[in-house]
């Protein structure tokens, strides 16, 4: 090993010394000199054993950056590369350095060693030279991996590198795992990268304008001026080109280049069209508002508190048109209350002199806008370079500026596209890219097995108690073939009807249930999202485990609490990351100042004399204008005079020549060539000459400009991931995390810091697959998609670039369609669950020809009110026109429609559904055009209130037809939705309305199947639709499919001219409603104008003929009254139902989170100990070996003992050999002395049997059986299910059957634990109606009286029923307390009173419990089982003594002898020689003990730290455990022992504690060795007369006793306890 090199030193104090060196290195407190210095810095570095916070210190501060610069500077040679740097490299590749703060400061580390090239170069060349050892070698290709991950352009350099084919063929090649891994990783690096430049008609990338790159990662997400006006077409590829197999090796990063370009076209062409018609180049309706007159400002950097990206401030010159009639104090509400005024983050265009020069986004300051006149705020964030740079310059001369807000969405656009340039791999390709039908699918890692297994071989089982449901799960065959691939495929595709969201939700389940992967969930739309999230909640996935990113506005309170700002604030940041946030604001607020001086600079009118003659000194020119410009100097310090006799200065030549003139006082000076030629040029040449000058100077500004801004924002976005921290620590603690693919995209930086093993996507069929594959992690393993490619594609907006175009792009054609067209392996369900048999009999038809019905579609009621469940409407009344409002799902239309007769139509079928008791939840109205959307809103208006949901809305914003608000509360509540927006959603009852009625029998974007599958699928009970079927069988598109649909609508005689309508109370009054006008005249109240009959009318002979009987109408009045009343009492019911279920969901989820940590820390803790203790074998083994003697056993860890004996299925029985510990003690060799550590339970046993073959689940007693000990308690549990469940299949009422229960027993044996868990088994079991818990006291209860016992009845009876627990029963019965006996009388009658209601449990110690049964003779009748707590025998003290130091010290804590060693044992032996005794602790004694350890610990750490040493704080001791040895030297040194000994006489007293010392000393070497103590007494009798010091020698010998551990303040009781005085007689002194 080179002399340079030391390996990791395990010396304390070198360790403390290399600390000191880093901390003071870091702080700047020190400063590194030498080449040694530099290596002792990299061995403390290293040396740090956490290496997230080490990074963390030497980022966060100057001085640690530029030391660890410095150290690989020192010293290139090979032995350092090979020792220090090799160690340094190991170090860094720590995973927790990858995730912290998103990887922002392993980034920041590495780029500080690789900025100055020395070390890089020296480490490249050793490699090429092979001159690095292997782990080196893994080092090199393991930071060249890092760097080749940079953003553009600063990986360049690193990929050029990685390119050389013998480098990689190093890599590929070498007999190193490692090396070769991350060799396989930079070779597919580089294949992502690596782009051949062909695209369509063999046009390649690069040189169309000023933002065409070959390199899409250098394409800016934002046009330039020069790109909009740019006639050659976009660089792009069809989608046959990428399955070429000649593009085979470069298909990869083909593949991301496309998706890229074509993704960015889309957006590009929607802007192109906006800004036409905002400048008026094309007719349209323009959504934003057009400014005019502004002026430049100030540059923007937010405040010193809130850091922003840079901006420029523009000033209107008047004020906008929507503020110029509010008063001051009305500004700023009006434009808070306005977030489409200048939206915030919208898009503009600025226009200067009439030119496009940037597309800058607008920060909307509320304050800043409510100025006046007001002051808008651009952000440049997104554009390009040369826009930027273009925009600076033009802004300088510009005569006029120009703003023009653009309501393209580019923030849907800018995280996808910006994920896509973020790539460096594609997780998944083989699958997604190469499959070919001789391809075997990947197993994922650490699939679930087990549970596989179990769908292959038995997949009719139900599932419940394999998944842990709350209800019976039963998959029929394609469900379960669809499980298993989603499960066992690394890609499974899962196609069908609606049902397939269960599918998915079970998949994720059982993943979560069966691993530690983290899934993430993602879908397009909230709404999609939050039902997904609904459903893994259902399932039964804890809250605590999931997240939910992006916007919660409308999500369910249940969801709400699942957002990521909810549960980020219980994260703090680590002082570490303040001070390294704290340095990050430091930097921006410098750049900051820099960014404000360097803009004055540019906005400065005119450029100096000065500015131009510095210029002039670097210029680059054939002629030297510097030298002809410099004003000459006398040699003896004299000045030359011009006019009037004032000295010249130094810019008099040059001002004299910009002037247009000669060279004054200078011109008889000899010149230079050059001069000559320069002094020769006329005016219009210098002039020219001059201004080419200026615009030079001005670039230069520019430059720096743009220079310091980029640095600022760099530092801005680096401070904004800092601030980040608590976002990554919250998303790293969570398995299951949902978004959306936008939000996906948005939170990658944050999402690095999960794995992200599973990406599962619902609703695929309708996700981009550019979206999909940027939601893919690098980590990602496992790929689920959920979809159906026969329902509607993803929304684009370049109609040019869709499959139906037919151009060849086919962008909307997603991930899941492609490959099912491809031919890849898909599962397809076969059973739908949602729509009734007459509904699906269309969709099997048209799309589905092996769909088959589930039973729970069938048998459900008619629609009331209405002949038919499936009607369609068929009229002739015509559409009409909205003009320049484009649908913006139909490309091929201009305009959007609307049908007055078919909105008036539904509001009356509304209407009606209302009159028969349909509540609007139910109801959705269906239709796809906006224009009729939009009429809908109007017209049902009137009656309902109509609910969109953002999809919509948004639509409806970006055709101009802004819904207005409607905050009418009373109102009743109706769902209306384009079709395309209501994919993946459902409804009772639809309503559709078809809109397009028309001689032409244009049907538009109707003609697609997929949208006709979507409009026929999403009804349960009923569909509704109006339309004009002429139109729709005349089209030219889908007239194939339309008359299929009418031709079965024809058959099943669902076609209608009106809606068939019946009355429910006299049906056989049925008709046809074909016109609106007719609801009121046919059907008034929703039900007939049949006469009344019965009722005998009278009126006045001047009167006429009353046209309704006063008594039918009165009793309609009444009956709708009641009907009214019902429905409220209904809902009533309703809502406390869903209440109470969402009430015992979120219960039960909580019990799932605790059982869930529970059972997370116990298998933790398992893993721990067994790793643990075979190290602990190994050293022990080695050691061993060494000495060649042979083995003896060592103590086995208690858990990992009974978790390898019970998987193994042998003897449970553990025996702890002692010997190696007594040797090791006591020096000598006795016979082996054993603790039986028996964990065997026939209870836990028979009920794991049960549960095994009998399907039995019950959480309750799964608790109990996990307790430790208490067998005879389990198995009285067990009995007692045993007999309920057989009075169950007796049907006889188990609920007169008492099951009160006496616990008896010491403390500290888990009586109240069981009783819980005792009452949740009978709740479980059905014997107790509800799940309410009081806990009281015999004494408090007698305190009380019968008052507070009959409140805790009552408490009890208002809940529904539960349990009562009343510990220390006994004292109820005492002769002393006569009011606790009247307690008891009362309970004893609530007892038999509320059997089946309420559990009485009591508890007490046995003996003192004989009198509570003795008090009446009734009470063993109502109390019939008594349950018997044994007290806790040594090895289970000692497993309670070990949880609670591994629960204090979160496993931290290391022990001398071991965690069971003989240290331990004594310890818990001096606690159990209590056994037995009434009131003996159990595990309460044993806190007491530990509490005990605890001081003892504390003490000895004081001591030794006051003398020097560095003592261990995570190490208890021989002393901390069992107390001081109590030998005669230690004897000597207390206080009160010399005390006594300087007393005059008492020669007795000093005898008898000698012979006391000699014997605590012989017990304390008896107990080292596992023998029973001799029985020692403690207890003195000092006789003698008064004045002889009786009660000063009785406190010293109590100090003495204390001093040898034996007693301490007050713990006299627990030396006796102990065992250490249990004679019977005492000593007389």
């Amino acid at each position: 090993m080179s002399a340079l090199h030391k390996s990791p030193t395990n010396d304390p104090v070198r360790k403390a010394r290399l600390n000191t060196l880093f901390s003071s290195v870091n702080h700047g407190e020190r400063s590194l000199k030498t080449t040694q210095d530099g290596n002792r810095y990299v061995e403390a570095l290293c040396s740090q054993p956490d290496p997230a916070a080490c990074v963390q210190a030497v980022v966060s501060t100057p001085a640690g950056l530029q030391a660890l610069q410095n150290s690989l500077r020192f010293d290139i040679s090979d032995a350092f590369l090979n020792g220090a740097a090799s160690d340094l490299l190991t170090y860094l590749q720590h995973p927790d350095l990858e995730s912290l703060l998103g990887g922002v400061l392993l980034r920041q580390v590495l780029e500080s060693i690789t900025t100055t090239p020395i070390f890089w170069n020296a480490l490249v060349q050793s490699y090429r030279t092979g001159s690095l050892q292997v782990p080196t070698q893994v080092g090199f290709a393991w930071l060249l991996l890092q760097l080749m991950y940079l953003p553009s352009p600063a990986c360049a350099p690193y990929h050029q590198l990685a390119q050389d084919p013998k480098l990689q063929d190093s890599f590929l090649k070498s007999s190193d795992l490692g090396l070769r891994t991350f060799g396989s990783k930079i070779k597919h690096v580089l294949s992502v990268s690596e782009t051949p430049a062909l695209g369509t008609g063999g046009g390649c990338a690069g040189g169309r304008h000023d933002n065409d790159f070959a390199d899409f990662r250098e394409v800016a997400i934002l046009p330039t001026a020069d790109e909009l006006a740019a006639k050659e077409p976009p660089f792009l590829r069809l989608a046959e080109s990428l399955d070429d197999p000649e593009t085979a090796e470069h298909r990869l990063a083909m593949h991301l280049d496309n998706q890229f370009r074509l993704y960015r076209e889309d957006m590009l062409g929607e802007l192109r069209e906006e800004i036409q018609i905002a400048l008026g180049q094309k007719k349209g309706r323009h959504r934003g508002i057009v400014i005019n007159g502004l002026a430049v400002l100030g540059v923007d950097c937010g405040t010193e508190t809130k850091r922003q990206s840079w901006g420029l401030r523009l000033q209107c010159h008047q004020d906008l048109p929507q503020l110029r009639d509010s008063k001051p104090k009305e500004r700023r509400p009006l434009i808070e209350s306005s977030p489409n005024l200048l939206r915030h983050q919208s898009l503009t265009c600025l226009i200067l002199d009439g030119e496009i020069t940037a597309f800058p986004s607008i920060h909307r300051d509320t304050e800043l806008l409510a100025a006046m006149p007001p002051v808008i705020n651009l952000k440049f964030t997104n554009a390009a370079r040369a826009s930027i740079t273009k925009t600076l310059l033009k802004l300088k001369t510009r005569q006029t500026i120009k703003l023009v807000q653009i309501d393209t969405a580019v923030f849907s656009y800018e995280p996808i596209l910006r994920g896509l340039q973020r790539m460096k791999t594609l997780p998944l390709a083989d699958e997604l890219l190469f499959w070919t039908p001789e391809s075997n699918i990947g197993r994922p890692p650490k699939a679930p097995n087990v549970v596989i297994e179990r769908l292959v071989h038995h997949p009719s089982d139900d599932l419940q108690a394999l998944i842990q449901s709350s209800k019976p799960v039963v998959l029929d065959r394609s469900q379960n073939a669809s499980l298993i691939a989603s499960l066992k495929q690394t890609v499974s595709l899962i196609q069908g009807p609606p049902g397939k969201s269960f599918i998915g939700a079970l998949a994720a389940k059982i993943i979560y249930q069966s691993t530690r992967k983290t899934t993430l969930v993602v879908c397009f739309t909230n709404h999609a999202l939050d039902q997904f999230l609904e459903d893994l909640l259902n399932v039964g996935i804890p809250e605590s485990s999931m997240l939910r990113l992006g916007n919660i506005g409308k999500a369910t309170s249940r969801l709400k609490a699942l957002g990521l700002h909810e549960q980020a604030a219980a994260f703090k940041l680590t002082p570490a990351a303040w001070s390294a946030i704290q340095r990050l604001k430091a930097s921006t607020d410098h750049l900051s100042k820099r960014l404000s001086q360097s803009f004055e600079r540019y906005m400065s009118t005119n450029v100096s004399m000065s500015d131009l003659m510095e210029y002039l000194e670097f210029l680059d020119d054939d002629i030297n204008y510097f030298d002809a410009f410099t004003v000459p100097r006398s040699q003896d310090g004299s000045s030359i005079v011009g006019k009037r006799g004032k000295a010249i200065n130094d810019y008099y030549l040059i001002d004299q020549w910009c002037s247009g003139r000669n060279r004054g006082v200078l011109s008889s000076r000899k010149m230079t060539a050059d001069a000559v030629r320069i002094w020769a040029m006329p005016s219009p040449t210098r002039q020219t000459i001059f201004a080419k000058w200026q615009t030079a100077i001005l670039e230069d500004r520019v430059t720096e400009l743009s220079k310091v801004a980029a640095e600022y924002d760099k530092a801005q976005r680096e401070l904004d991931e800092a601030f980040k921290t608590r976002n990554i620590d919250v998303i790293k603690s969570k398995r299951v995390i949902g978004c959306t693919t936008t939000a996906a995209a948005k939170y990658a930086h944050e999402l690095r810091a999960t794995s992200r093993d599973v990406l599962l996507v619902e609703e695929a069929g309708e996700i981009l697959e550019s979206h999909v594959i940027t939601a893919l992690g690098e980590k990602t393993t496992q790929l689920i998609l959920i979809g159906d490619h026969k329902q509607l594609r993803p929304k684009v907006a370049n109609y040019d670039l869709t499959v139906e175009r037919g151009e060849g792009y086919d962008l909307n054609r997603s991930m899941f369609e492609r490959l099912v067209l491809k031919g890849f392996p898909h599962q397809v369900l076969t059973q739908q669950h949602r729509m009734r048999p007459e509904i699906s009999t269309l969709v099997r038809s048209i799309t589905y020809p092996d769909l088959l019905d589930a039973p729970k579609t069938k048998g459900r009621p008619n629609l009331r009110g209405f002949q038919d469940n499936l009607i369609f409407v068929d009229h002739r009344q015509p559409e009409r026109e909205i003009g320049e409002t484009a649908n913006w799902r139909d490309m091929t239309s201009l305009s959007s429609k609307q049908n007055q007769f078919e909105a008036e139509m539904v509001l009356k079928c509304v209407k009606y559904l209302a009159q028969q008791g349909y509540g609007s939840e139910h109801i959705v109205v269906l239709t796809p055009y906006l224009g009729q959307l939009r009429l809908l809103q109007e017209v049902l208006s009137k009656e309902n209130d109509p609910v969109l949901n953002d999809l919509d809305t948004a639509d409806l914003i970006r055709a101009g037809l802004v819904p207005t608000s409607n905050n009418k509360q009373h109102r009743r509540k109706l769902r209306l939705a384009c079709i395309d927006n209501y994919q993946g959603e459902e409804s009772d009852i639809v309503i559709a309305t078809l809109t397009r009625s028309n001689a032409n029998c244009d049907i538009g974007f109707m003609g697609a199947p997929e949208r006709i599958n979507v409009l026929l699928s999403r009804a349960r009970d009923a569909l509704i639709i109006i339309g004009n079927s002429e139109t729709f069988l005349g089209s030219r598109k889908g007239k194939l499919v339309w008359e299929q649909l009418f031709k079965m609508l024809n058959t099943g005689k669902h076609m209608y001219t009106g809606f068939p309508v019946e009355c429910m109370r006299h049906q056989e009054r049925k008709t046809i409603l074909s016109a609106p006008t007719e609801f009121d005249a046919e059907c008034p109240d929703g039900g007939c104008k049949e006469p009344c009959r019965g009722h005998v009318l009278t009126w006045k002979c001047f009167q006429r003929r009353p046209k309704a009987c006063p008594i039918c109408v009165k009793n309609a009045a009444a009956e709708e009254r009641k009907r009214e009343k019902d429905l409220k009492m209904k809902q009533k019911r309703d809502q406390e139902a869903e209440a109470h279920a969402r009430r015992i969901a979120e219960i039960e989820s909580k019990l799932e989170v605790k059982r869930q940590e529970a059972l997370d820390l116990r298998l933790s803790e398992e893993r721990a100990q067994a790793i643990r203790q075979k190290e602990k074998d190994l050293a022990s083994a080695t050691s061993q070996a060494v000495r060649a003697k042979p083995s003896t056993l060592t103590p086995q860890n208690i858990q990992s003992q009974n978790e390898s004996s019970s998987a193994g299925g042998s003897d449970k029985t553990q025996t702890t050999t002692l010997a190696s510990d007594q040797s090791a003690v006591t020096g000598e060799t006795t016979h082996p002395v054993t603790m039986q550590m028996d964990f065997t339970s026939e209870s836990r046993d028979d009920w794991q049997h049960q549960k095994q073959f009998e399907n039995a689940a019950n959480e309750a007693i799964d608790e109990i059986m996990d307790l430790v000990g208490l067998e005879d308690i389990k198995s009285q549990i067990l009995r007692i299910k045993a007999k309920i469940d057989t009075s169950k299949r007796q049907h006889s009422d188990v609920k007169k059957e008492r099951f009160n229960v006496a616990f008896l027993g010491n403390p500290g044996t888990g009586k109240t634990t069981v009783a819980r868990l005792y009452a949740r088994v009978l709740t479980s079991l059905e014997v107790l109606p509800g799940v309410a818990f009081v806990e009281t006291s015999g004494s408090r209860l007698a305190h009380g009286g019968v008052g507070e016992a009959k409140k805790h009845i009552e408490d009890l009876q208002k809940a529904g029923g539960g349990a009562m627990f009343l510990d220390e029963a006994y004292q109820l019965a005492q002769q002393h307390n006569p009011g606790g006996r009247q307690v008891l009388d009362f309970l004893l009658a609530e007892m038999e009173n509320n059997v089946g209601k309420i559990v009485f449990i009591v508890a007490g110690y046995s003996r003192e419990m004989e009198n509570f049964f003795e008090h009446n003779p009734g009470l063993p009748s109502r109390i019939p089982y008594r349950l018997k707590f044994e007290d806790y025998k040594d090895f289970e003290l000692l497993w309670f003594l070990q949880q609670q130091i591994h629960k204090k010290w979160e496993g931290k804590m290391k022990i001398e002898g071991g965690h069971d060693g003989l240290y331990m044992r004594v310890a818990v032996r001096r606690v159990g020689r209590g056994r037995g005794r009434p009131g003996f602790g159990n595990a309460r004694a044993l806190e007491i003990v530990f509490s005990k350890i605890t001081e003892r610990q504390a003490d000895r750490l004081k001591r030794e730290r006051k003398q020097g040493q560095m003592p261990d704080d995570f190490r208890l001791s021989k002393e901390d455990l069992i107390g001081p040895e109590p030998s005669l030297k230690a004897i000597h040194t207390s206080t009160a022992w010399q005390k006594v000994r300087g007393l005059t006489g008492l020669q007795a007293v000093k005898d008898s504690l000698d012979v006391m010392v000699h014997r605590i000393v012989t017990n304390y070497q008896r107990e080292l060795k596992e023998k029973e103590p001799i029985e020692v007494s403690l207890n003195r009798v000092f006789l003698g007369n008064p004045g002889t010091g009786k009660t000063s020698v009785a406190k010293l010998y109590g100090q003495i006793l204390a001093d040898l551990g034996l007693l301490s303040n007050g713990e006299g009781e627990i030396a006796l306890q102990r065992g250490l005085t249990t004679a019977n007689s005492d000593s007389q002194l």
